[in-house]
């Protein structure tokens, strides 16, 4: 049987439109030969069998492959256990011939060198005056940090995340170019030396300590810190000079103290991500920010507090796409918001009304100030917000009755539970309402320099008016939304039957009316509904549950008196 080399370059060639007259090599390779032992690649420069799902030991044939220049055999990281091996033929063997090799991949391999074994296989195989990049992730090494990394002078990238190092790794590193490295170990201030740095990432690795200063660095436009394990304030001298920088990420860290007003006025800088930090005191007034630059800026997850400044009327009419400040301990009034796409005030302490105009001059596709304590009435300018497809007020403090437009805006997600809202549901919803509920949390990712805006939203396409003090019948219109997947309209006044267009729903999984005053006979056509997996009835008024119990006994995670009690609790006439 062909080895897994020849398999997957026999299954290329199956999927290969060429001209056999022209192609030579091609017609050559047959399930009878080994591509790669009859010499027919001995001129291949690049192999990349990257995530190609191949098991077994790695063929020592690639190693007379003596023209490469890029080799890939990497798969996914953290497989356990790893498909694909370097036991014979052994990291030393297999790169013991690749003289020109200025790439190479092999993470997430099981490699078989342990300790210092796997270095001197690299060290003395691989040219150093020609290697540029090597990523060896999640190799379990267990050995100290390698040094003999600091000879390849021309090395730009190493990656060793999750390999099981320890030690302490060499201050030379930092002469060469390498922008990935991973270990337990404190970032060192000769980083500031690096003055023809211009992009560094060190994300997601385990660096401690606080940052170093990038004061001399002045050529950097892009710095990633995030995930890691940073400690200590952010000082204003580290950002001196560093006029050419675009983006700055230093999420999901342990920092704290102040934010530094130095920082926001960097003349270049788009994007700023400080979220999951410990940052307090107050938000900065961004006076120095250019209006024509700034993308994009997320402060959230943090102990910031204070009021919000009402930003200058130049930064509402700048380029600002993302504002997240969720998950604070600010308060006060909502300033006069930006014309950005996506506005997150959520989980803070703002008081008083929201703003009779709030909707009159609001660009958002996505707006929440969930988890507030916001008084008085929806305003009714909310309807003039037309790019709104996501509103969140949920656990606030609102009343009165919804604004009726507010049906016919053409919105993916309403989420208005736990307020104290009166009145009817509106009517009138139209027919393409993608109507749903998001995570409390919704992840922006923007990715590297272009800035492109991503919005990753779990979306359950449900209605979520639960735990407020809506009253009068569930409107029959309610049928029509054939999307959705998830009802809940619990904990409210409602009253009259349950509308047997909800039987209309095809797709829906939970349907949620306990706590209201709603009668009549409870719908056998509910039975139907075949996604259903989740039906809450209890504390009604409603007859019929004990001709129904066994129709829904496919709620099979529950026992069966459990079931009947959570479904029909409550009803009248002693439905069980």
């Amino acid at each position: 049987m062909p080895q897994w080399s020849a398999i997957l370059l026999l299954q290329l060639k199956d999927n290969l439109k060429f001209y056999p007259a022209r192609s030579k090599n091609l017609v050559k390779w047959n399930k009878t030969s080994d591509s790669l032992v009859t010499g027919n690649l001995a001129n291949l420069s690049v192999l990349n069998f990257s995530n190609a799902g191949l098991e077994g030991q790695i063929r020592e044939e690639i190693s007379n492959l003596t023209r490469l220049v890029a080799l890939d055999l990497s798969i996914q990281p953290l497989l356990i256990p790893p498909p694909l091996k370097l036991e014979n033929p052994d990291l030393s063997m297999l790169v013991k011939n690749l003289k020109q090799l200025e790439e190479l991949y092999l993470d997430g391999l099981n490699i078989t060198e342990r300790g210092n074994e796997w270095c001197q296989a690299l060290s003395s195989s691989v040219p150093a005056t020609v290697i540029v990049m090597i990523r060896l992730d999640a190799n379990n090494f267990f050995a100290p940090v390698p040094e003999f990394f600091v000879s390849f002078s021309n090395l730009i990238s190493l990656s060793l995340s999750t390999c099981q190092l320890n030690g302490v790794f060499s201050k030379e590193i930092f002469k060469v170019r390498a922008c990935q490295l991973l270990f337990d170990e404190k970032l060192p201030n000769s980083m500031a030396k690096l003055i023809q740095l211009v992009h560094l990432d060190l994300s997601m690795n385990m660096f401690a300590g606080p940052i170093p200063s990038f004061n001399m660095s002045t050529n950097l436009t892009y710095i990633d810190l995030s995930h890691n394990g940073l400690t200590g304030t952010v000082p204003s001298t580290h950002w001196v000079g560093l006029h050419k920088l675009v983006y700055l990420d230093l999420r999901y860290n342990s920092l704290n103290g102040s934010l530094p007003s130095s920082l926001f006025a960097l003349p270049s800088l788009k994007n700023i991500q400080l979220s999951y930090n410990k940052f307090s005191g107050q938000v900065p007034d961004f006076k120095n920010v250019s209006s024509s630059i700034l993308d994009a800026l997320d402060l959230s997850s943090n102990h910031l507090e204070g009021p919000v400044p009402m930003y200058t009327r130049a930064l509402f009419s700048s380029n600002l796409s993302v504002l997240d400040l969720h998950s604070n301990q600010l308060h006060g009034k909502i300033p006069i918001l930006p014309l950005a796409s996506y506005i997150d005030f959520s989980s803070n302490s703002f008081t008083s009304f929201i703003p009779h105009d709030i909707g009159n001059n609001l660009l958002a596709t996505f707006f929440s100030l969930s988890h507030n304590k916001f008084t008085g009435v929806l305003p009714g300018s909310i309807c003039n917000a037309v790019y709104l497809r996501v509103l969140v007020l949920c656990s606030n403090r609102l009343s009165g009755k919804i604004p009726e437009c507010l049906s016919a805006m053409a919105l993916g997600v309403l989420n208005l539970n736990r307020n104290n809202f009166s009145g009817s549901i509106p009517d009138a919803f139209p027919n393409n309402w993608n109507i749903g509920c998001p995570n409390d949390t919704v992840t922006v990712t923007l990715k590297g320099l272009e800035f492109e805006l991503v919005k990753i939203q779990t979306v359950f396409t449900s209605i979520d008016f639960s735990s407020n003090n809506f009253h009068g019948e569930i409107p029959k219109e309610l049928g029509q939304l054939k999307a959705l997947y998830v009802l809940d309209l619990s904990n409210n006044v409602l009253s009259g039957q349950i509308p047997s267009s909800l039987c209309n729903l095809r797709h829906l999984e939970s349907l949620e009316l306990s706590k209201n005053d709603l009668n009549g006979a409870i719908s056998a056509s509910l039975a139907n509904l075949n996604f259903l997996s989740f039906l809450n009835l209890s504390y009604n008024q409603l007859e019929g549950g004990s001709r129904l119990g066994i129709k829904f006994k496919r709620f099979q995670q529950l026992p069966s008196k459990e079931m009947e009690e959570m479904v029909f609790s409550s009803c009248r006439g002693h439905c069980f």
